[in-house]
Formats: C-alpha cells, structure tokens, sequence
C-alpha cells in the first residue's frame, strides 16, 4: 500500500490507524486521545459567555461547573429558579461518562428543557429537546462544524465555529463514506 493509498482508505475508517514503514497498524488509546483538557475549558467559557450575553437582562443565571464536583453539568442555565438548559462539553476520556449518562441524569427533571452535548473529539453535538406535546419525548437535534444551533430554551443562536475557532481540526474526524469524500 503506497502513501496516498493509506490516506484515501484511513478516510473511510471508523478507527484510526497509523502508516509506518508501509505497514498500517491499529492507533492505541494514548496516541489517538490528547489531553483536551484547556480545549475543553476554553469551549465551556465560550459557551458560558454567549449565554450570560443573552440572558443579561433576564431573570435567567448561568453556573459554569466547580472544577472540584465531578457531579455536576459544565453549565447549568437557571429561569426562575429552575434549571432549563444543561451543557455539557465532552473530551474523549469524559464522553461516556457525559454522553449517556449525562441525558439519564437529567431527562427525568421536569423542568430541564434542552441538554447540550459537545463532543470536543469530533467538533460536533447534539442538542436533546423535550418535547411534552409528545407525551414527553426528547427529541435530538445533531449539528457540527459549520452550523448555527438553535437553543430555544433561551432563544440563543450559535455559530458552532465560534466555539471551536481556533483549536484546529478535530483530532478524530466525522466518518465519511469513501464516495461522499471530496
């Protein structure tokens, strides 16, 4: 396999790997996840501080996470009181612990209206929306790079770029299937 024959099929894969000596071999946890660490608390500042513009003049609070309670969302938003909005910003190492275990932790508070995930690792999340016209469904909204996300809990727009500007491609790209790569 030449070079270029590596790259165009490493495109396809879902696991990363690596081409050394014209061999490819399977990338381990520590060579494919960096530490995300200040990407992380630089995504969760943004994300905090597009929300406090928005809800300054309200009766709305933003609480961004105590770094010392692992229990708690990146950010909470408050209306009244109540939480109606979460977020939480997902590194490799946290994503399974956030990713499904975060929507169960919060999905059965009655007046939480939106979970934000951001998955740092691949530049793109999910937004769950509760429905309680559909018998109190969630429904996922799925957006990445490029995009501009509705948060309707609070009536916010957000540029995705403006979150991850700066950090670089995303360390594990979206899968793309061979024929749908450009």
């Amino acid at each position: 396999m030449t070079a270029e024959e590596y790259l165009r099929w490493e495109d396809t894969q879902l696991e990363r790997h690596e081409f050394v000596d014209g061999r490819v071999r399977e990338m381990g946890a520590v060579e494919l996840w960096p530490d995300m660490t200040a990407e992380h608390d630089l995504v969760v500042r943004r994300m905090g501080t597009l929300l406090t513009e928005q809800l300054s003049a309200t009766d709305c609070e933003v609480l961004l996470k105590d770094a010392r309670t692992s229990a708690t969302p990146d950010i909470e938003v408050r209306c009244g009181g109540k939480t109606c909005l979460i977020v939480e910003v997902m590194t490799p190492q946290s994503e399974s612990h956030d990713y499904g275990g975060g929507f169960s932790r919060h999905r059965d508070h009655p007046v939480v209206q939106e979970i934000v995930q951001i998955a740092l690792a691949y530049r793109w999340g999910n937004v769950l929306r509760r429905h309680v016209d559909h018998g109190n469904q969630w429904m996922l909204q799925a957006f990445e790079a490029g995009e501009t996300v509705v948060l309707t809990s609070v009536e916010l727009h957000v540029n995705v770029d403006e979150l991850f500007v700066g950090l670089g491609p995303a360390p594990v790209p979206l899968y793309r299937p061979a024929d749908s790569a450009t």
